[in-house]
Protein backbone atom coordinates (compact mmCIF):
# COMPACT_ATOMS: atom_id res chain seq x y z
CA UNK A 1 0.00 0.00 0.00
CA UNK A 2 2.52 2.51 0.67
CA UNK A 3 4.69 2.02 -2.68
CA UNK A 4 0.72 3.06 -4.20
CA UNK A 5 1.59 6.35 -2.65
CA UNK A 6 4.47 7.21 -5.08
CA UNK A 7 3.01 9.99 -7.32
CA UNK A 8 0.46 8.44 -8.96
CA UNK A 9 -2.16 10.98 -9.21
CA UNK A 10 -1.49 14.30 -10.89
CA UNK A 11 -1.58 18.13 -9.91
CA UNK A 12 -0.01 21.08 -12.31
CA UNK A 13 3.15 23.11 -11.49
CA UNK A 14 3.99 26.17 -12.71
CA UNK A 15 6.93 26.52 -15.83
CA UNK A 16 10.41 27.02 -14.73
CA UNK A 17 10.91 30.75 -15.59
CA UNK A 18 14.44 29.65 -16.32
CA UNK A 19 16.38 26.08 -17.19
CA UNK A 20 18.30 24.61 -14.17
CA UNK A 21 20.48 22.73 -16.89
CA UNK A 22 21.98 20.60 -13.76
CA UNK A 23 18.40 19.15 -14.02
CA UNK A 24 17.20 16.36 -15.98
CA UNK A 25 14.96 13.25 -16.74
CA UNK A 26 16.14 10.02 -16.65
CA UNK A 27 15.40 8.02 -19.87
CA UNK A 28 15.23 4.54 -21.14
CA UNK A 29 15.12 3.12 -24.98
CA UNK A 30 16.35 6.66 -26.42
CA UNK A 31 15.31 10.08 -25.59
CA UNK A 32 11.68 9.23 -27.18
CA UNK A 33 11.01 6.23 -25.17
CA UNK A 34 11.63 7.55 -21.40
CA UNK A 35 11.26 6.43 -18.00
CA UNK A 36 9.60 9.19 -16.76
CA UNK A 37 11.44 9.88 -13.73
CA UNK A 38 13.44 13.47 -13.05
CA UNK A 39 17.16 13.43 -11.57
CA UNK A 40 20.45 16.52 -10.94
CA UNK A 41 23.65 16.29 -11.49
CA UNK A 42 25.38 16.35 -8.06
CA UNK A 43 28.57 15.43 -9.21
CA UNK A 44 30.59 15.70 -12.96
CA UNK A 45 29.39 12.04 -13.82
CA UNK A 46 26.82 11.48 -11.19
CA UNK A 47 22.61 11.78 -10.65
CA UNK A 48 20.70 12.32 -7.60
CA UNK A 49 17.17 10.84 -7.94
CA UNK A 50 14.46 8.58 -6.46
CA UNK A 51 14.93 4.73 -5.82
CA UNK A 52 11.78 3.70 -7.09
CA UNK A 53 12.72 4.96 -10.22
CA UNK A 54 14.94 2.64 -10.76
CA UNK A 55 13.40 -0.13 -9.50
CA UNK A 56 10.82 -3.00 -10.33
CA UNK A 57 7.36 -2.85 -8.00
CA UNK A 58 8.75 -5.78 -6.04
CA UNK A 59 12.00 -3.01 -4.81
CA UNK A 60 14.03 -5.19 -7.07
CA UNK A 61 16.73 -2.73 -8.84
CA UNK A 62 16.51 -2.19 -12.70
CA UNK A 63 19.25 -2.85 -15.00
CA UNK A 64 21.42 -0.41 -16.90
CA UNK A 65 21.00 -0.82 -20.26
CA UNK A 66 19.82 1.83 -21.94
CA UNK A 67 19.62 3.70 -19.06
CA UNK A 68 20.40 7.12 -19.29
CA UNK A 69 20.27 10.94 -17.86
CA UNK A 70 19.74 13.77 -20.29
CA UNK A 71 20.51 17.24 -18.98
CA UNK A 72 18.53 20.86 -18.85
CA UNK A 73 15.88 19.07 -21.25
CA UNK A 74 13.98 21.63 -22.86
CA UNK A 75 11.58 21.48 -26.40
CA UNK A 76 14.20 18.57 -27.84
CA UNK A 77 17.17 20.15 -26.65
CA UNK A 78 19.51 19.37 -24.08
CA UNK A 79 22.83 20.67 -22.19
CA UNK A 80 23.80 17.62 -22.13
CA UNK A 81 23.37 13.36 -21.92
CA UNK A 82 25.32 10.18 -20.64
CA UNK A 83 24.33 6.30 -20.28
CA UNK A 84 23.88 5.21 -17.05
CA UNK A 85 26.63 2.58 -15.80
CA UNK A 86 25.57 2.08 -11.76
CA UNK A 87 22.88 2.31 -9.47
CA UNK A 88 23.16 2.40 -5.86
CA UNK A 89 20.32 2.47 -3.80
CA UNK A 90 19.58 3.81 -0.27
CA UNK A 91 19.94 0.75 2.03
CA UNK A 92 16.59 1.64 3.52
CA UNK A 93 14.86 2.46 0.37
CA UNK A 94 13.03 -0.91 0.18
CA UNK A 95 11.36 -3.42 3.01
CA UNK A 96 8.79 -6.42 2.43
CA UNK A 97 6.17 -3.77 1.83
CA UNK A 98 7.86 -1.88 -1.20
CA UNK A 99 9.54 1.29 -1.19
CA UNK A 100 9.84 3.48 1.99
CA UNK A 101 9.16 6.47 1.29
CA UNK A 102 10.79 8.69 3.51
CA UNK A 103 14.31 6.53 1.97
CA UNK A 104 13.37 6.92 -1.44
CA UNK A 105 16.68 7.80 -3.05
CA UNK A 106 19.22 6.80 -5.22
CA UNK A 107 22.48 7.77 -6.84
CA UNK A 108 23.39 6.75 -10.30
CA UNK A 109 26.83 6.75 -11.51
CA UNK A 110 27.36 8.45 -15.88
CA UNK A 111 29.63 6.92 -18.52
CA UNK A 112 30.82 10.59 -18.87
CA UNK A 113 31.75 13.81 -17.50
CA UNK A 114 28.44 16.32 -17.89
CA UNK A 115 29.88 20.12 -18.48
CA UNK A 116 27.04 22.20 -16.58
CA UNK A 117 27.56 23.06 -12.98
CA UNK A 118 26.25 20.34 -10.54
CA UNK A 119 23.98 21.52 -7.87
CA UNK A 120 25.92 20.13 -4.19
CA UNK A 121 24.06 17.99 -2.18
CA UNK A 122 23.54 18.52 1.51
CA UNK A 123 20.85 18.23 4.78
CA UNK A 124 19.18 21.84 5.50
CA UNK A 125 16.41 20.57 7.68
CA UNK A 126 12.56 19.97 7.05
CA UNK A 127 11.59 23.71 7.60
CA UNK A 128 12.04 26.86 5.44
CA UNK A 129 11.49 27.63 1.90
CA UNK A 130 12.33 25.26 -0.87
CA UNK A 131 12.09 24.86 -4.46
CA UNK A 132 10.87 21.86 -6.54
CA UNK A 133 11.81 21.29 -10.10
CA UNK A 134 11.00 18.42 -12.43
CA UNK A 135 9.63 17.29 -15.64
CA UNK A 136 5.75 16.17 -15.54
CA UNK A 137 4.39 13.54 -17.27
CA UNK A 138 1.35 16.14 -18.80
CA UNK A 139 4.36 17.86 -20.69
CA UNK A 140 7.86 15.92 -20.27
CA UNK A 141 9.34 18.73 -22.51
CA UNK A 142 9.30 21.57 -20.37
CA UNK A 143 11.00 21.37 -17.08
CA UNK A 144 8.79 22.60 -14.01
CA UNK A 145 9.38 24.34 -11.10
CA UNK A 146 7.47 24.91 -7.25
CA UNK A 147 9.03 28.06 -5.10
CA UNK A 148 8.61 29.01 -1.73
CA UNK A 149 7.16 25.46 -0.52
CA UNK A 150 7.04 25.20 2.86
CA UNK A 151 8.22 21.97 4.49
CA UNK A 152 7.32 19.99 7.46
CA UNK A 153 7.60 16.38 9.27
CA UNK A 154 5.02 14.19 9.93
CA UNK A 155 6.27 11.07 11.73
CA UNK A 156 9.04 10.04 9.40
CA UNK A 157 7.83 11.62 6.62
CA UNK A 158 9.10 14.95 5.02
CA UNK A 159 6.03 16.88 3.42
CA UNK A 160 6.08 20.23 1.22
CA UNK A 161 3.48 22.70 0.84
CA UNK A 162 3.51 22.84 -2.78
CA UNK A 163 1.62 20.35 -5.43
CA UNK A 164 4.08 18.01 -8.04
CA UNK A 165 2.46 16.46 -11.12
CA UNK A 166 3.79 12.69 -11.64
CA UNK A 167 7.38 12.54 -13.71
CA UNK A 168 8.53 15.08 -11.30
CA UNK A 169 9.75 11.73 -8.86
CA UNK A 170 13.77 11.85 -8.25
CA UNK A 171 13.68 15.88 -9.02
CA UNK A 172 15.68 17.94 -6.60
CA UNK A 173 14.33 20.09 -3.30
CA UNK A 174 16.27 22.52 -2.91
CA UNK A 175 17.21 24.84 -0.60
CA UNK A 176 19.06 28.69 -0.65
CA UNK A 177 19.51 30.42 -3.62
CA UNK A 178 22.92 31.20 -6.10
CA UNK A 179 25.81 30.32 -4.59
CA UNK A 180 24.08 28.81 -1.55
CA UNK A 181 21.86 26.39 -2.59
CA UNK A 182 21.90 22.70 -2.22
CA UNK A 183 19.11 19.67 -2.80
CA UNK A 184 18.47 18.56 1.26
CA UNK A 185 16.00 15.87 -0.93
CA UNK A 186 14.21 14.39 -4.21
CA UNK A 187 10.76 14.48 -4.71
CA UNK A 188 9.28 10.71 -4.05
CA UNK A 189 5.44 11.13 -3.83
CA UNK A 190 2.44 13.33 -3.09
CA UNK A 191 -0.34 13.55 -0.65
CA UNK A 192 -3.48 15.67 -1.53
CA UNK A 193 -1.99 18.85 -2.43
CA UNK A 194 1.29 18.47 -0.53
CA UNK A 195 4.58 16.85 -2.06
CA UNK A 196 6.94 14.15 0.11
CA UNK A 197 10.10 14.24 -0.31
CA UNK A 198 13.17 11.89 0.99
CA UNK A 199 15.70 13.83 2.63
CA UNK A 200 19.44 13.73 1.90
CA UNK A 201 21.01 11.67 4.91
CA UNK A 202 24.28 10.43 6.07
CA UNK A 203 24.53 7.68 3.04
CA UNK A 204 23.78 9.97 0.68
CA UNK A 205 26.78 12.19 1.66
CA UNK A 206 29.19 8.83 1.95
CA UNK A 207 28.10 8.10 -1.38
CA UNK A 208 28.70 11.06 -3.44
CA UNK A 209 32.52 10.94 -1.04
CA UNK A 210 33.16 7.80 -2.84
CA UNK A 211 35.85 8.48 -5.52
CA UNK A 212 34.31 7.83 -8.79
CA UNK A 213 35.97 8.43 -11.99
CA UNK A 214 33.76 7.32 -15.21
Amino acid sequence: MRAALLLTLTCLATPALAIDPAVGRLFGGGFSALRICSGTLVGPATVLTAAHCVTFSDGRVRGTRGLGFVAGWEDGRHAGAASVVEIALHPDAVDADGIVVHRDIAVLRLDRALPMEPIPASPAGVSGSFTLIGYGRADPDLQRAQNGCDGERRGRRWYLSCPVERGMSGGPVIAGKNTSRRIAGVISAISGEDAVAAEVDTWVLQELARPYTP
